[in-house]
């Protein structure tokens, strides 16, 4: 999409648009980390382990879900888009505004259908609170592990979706079978 707005052959405006393009996106997820977070603070403390495995089951499937689209989709797109990058293919870009209209529709729903407590005075103290994060062994391991998981998924998503395209030149449907086989493969981690 960058060739929609300035010349792709200039090195430096382009990694200039990427890094600016990263740093919102770095911005926008550490601005919505908190609210992840305090997910499991909607429930009674019960629910509350069952709600945090949701969690984790939701974005494991997201990662398994884009992973899919970037292995079936993305891939047939390849082609049109090194043919003539002036022109972004219509499944492309339809796919992209998409993704970014789902999460801002369903942020909304969720708030709005949420239901609300009564507005309580908190006493809180930042430096108290990362103590109390420090001291709980297993909040930092299980942090870790997601993060580690997180990181080798995308590594490991990457560079099978350029052996996939670069040497192998599967088509339509062996794709499919390699992202069935992905998905099955991340879901049972």
């Amino acid at each position: 999409m960058p060739g929609l707005v300035l010349d792709i052959t200039d090195v430096s405006a382009l990694f200039m648009w990427l890094l600016i393009w990263y740093q919102i996106f770095n911005l926008c997820y550490g601005v919505t980390t908190p609210y992840g977070s305090w997910m499991t603070e909607q429930f009674r403390v019960d629910d509350r382990p069952r709600s945090s495995q949701y969690q984790q089951i939701f974005g494991m499937v997201g990662t398994a879900v884009i992973t899919v689209f970037s292995m079936v989709v993305l891939t047939a797109s390849i082609d049109d888009i090194q043919t003539n990058p002036d022109i972004i293919p219509p499944e492309f870009l339809y796919s992209v505004l998409i993704f970014g209209i789902i999460p801002v529709v369903l942020f909304y729903l969720a708030t709005f259908l949420m239901s609300t407590e009564p507005h309580f005075k908190i006493e809180s103290n930042i430096l108290q609170n990362l103590k109390t994060i420090i001291k709980n062994k297993n909040y930092i391991l299980v942090t870790i592990m997601i993060g580690l998981a997180s990181v080798a998924w995308i590594m490991v998503g990457s560079l099978m979706l350029q052996y996939i395209v670069v040497v192998l030149i599967f088509d339509f449907m062996t794709n499919i079978i390699a992202s069935v086989i992905f998905i099955i493969g991340i879901l049972s981690f």
